[in-house]
């Protein structure tokens, strides 16, 4: 138990700290070149994206413009009731709802891009992503996002069942958002085993001897969500990146074929 909890830790910090990696890789690549051509498909998807920023970003809009100048005691109060319905709409929509599964999904034209190029850079194998291709990856997300958001509701309300039992509700909260965030790091990663041709039964039986790198991925998006507009977009252009480079790394392919121990110890020692 202790070394399978030390395993997930390095993992983990080695997906932290590939996702630090990935901001100057995206740059000195220029990973962005090339993603319009992917025309208006592109175009909708981010806008969607891009709408759902706007969810939190209204209620800052509504708080500035109900500020009463010179009234320190009404902006405390306007202030304190903004934190209350960010927090309301977070809860709402990220712990309660299938919100952030909806953005990945609105996202994952970006994730394939720029894992794709990342995977073009380290293997010099060109890549290129036909409409046709597009859409099946879209169908793939899409019922594995509805796999894990049902999975998700089940272990939650299973979890808080069991930790009310045993009288530890307090550890609930901390303990769902590690799950969530794993789910979260599994659809992000399968995009990696799809391009290598494996099915999403052997990518989620891969991604799970791996569940710390998972986790970190997801928590990276998870956070970026929060920010209004921009923190999808750039979550999961850092998140594709972030994956690919680490996988390409810990070559997960290799070692299930050899049947060789999880290699975490030896990379994340390096960064």
């Amino acid at each position: 138990m202790l070394q399978k909890i030390h395993q997930f830790i390095a993992q983990f910090r080695l997906g932290m700290s590939y996702i630090r990696k990935a901001i100057p890789f995206i740059f000195k690549h220029q990973l962005w070149k090339g993603i319009l051509k992917y025309g208006w498909l592109v175009k909708f998807f981010l806008i969607i994206g891009i709408l759902f920023g706007l969810k939190i970003f209204t209620l800052l809009l509504d708080f500035l413009f109900s500020i009463e100048v010179g009234n320190p005691i009404a902006v405390t109060s306007s202030a304190l009731h903004l934190f209350q319905e960010v927090g309301m709409e977070g809860y709402n929509l990220f712990y309660l709802g299938g919100f952030k599964y909806v953005v990945v999904l609105a996202m994952e034209v970006l994730i394939i891009h720029f894992g794709g190029k990342t995977t073009e850079i380290l293997t010099q194998k060109p890549f290129h992503l036909t409409f046709k291709q597009f859409l099946e990856e879209q169908f793939r997300a899409f019922k594995m996002i509805l796999r894990k958001y049902i999975l998700e509701l089940i272990v939650t309300i299973l979890l808080g069942i069991i930790l009310g039992i045993i009288g530890m509700d307090f550890i609930k909260s901390p303990l769902v958002l590690l799950i969530q965030c794993y789910f979260l790091g599994v659809v992000i990663l399968d995009n990696y085993f799809k391009q290598r041709g494996k099915s999403t039964g052997q990518s989620e039986k891969i991604i799970r001897r791996y569940a710390g790198l998972a986790t970190a991925i997801g928590m990276f998006f998870y956070i970026m969500l929060l920010l209004p507009l921009i923190g999808a977009v750039i979550g999961a252009c850092v998140a594709g990146v972030a994956g690919t480079l680490a996988l390409n790394e810990l070559k997960p392919l290799e070692a299930e074929i050899r049947q060789e121990p999880i290699k975490t110890e030896g990379v994340a020692s390096n960064q």
